[in-house]
């Protein structure tokens, strides 16, 4: 089971989820996206490198130091 919370989104992945944010961004107020893979800094890399792929940021560092 806690399998599933071991995955590093690749960047055509990343891609996706931002195509379908800005879609979704169209019709409504606010727009959460949230990561549920939290292993390692799996999460907080996805959602700087969506960030990234949305504009909201320009670069983003490889690796976040170590949470834990």
């Amino acid at each position: 089971m806690a399998a599933r919370f071991n995955y590093d989104y690749n960047d055509n992945e990343i891609a996706e989820v931002a195509k379908r944010s800005k879609k979704l961004a169209r019709t409504t107020r606010e727009l959460h996206v949230i990561f549920n893979n939290n292993n390692l800094d799996y999460a907080p890399r996805a959602a700087a490198r969506l960030r990234v792929a949305l504009g909201q940021i320009l670069s983003v560092s490889p690796r976040t130091p170590e949470l834990f």
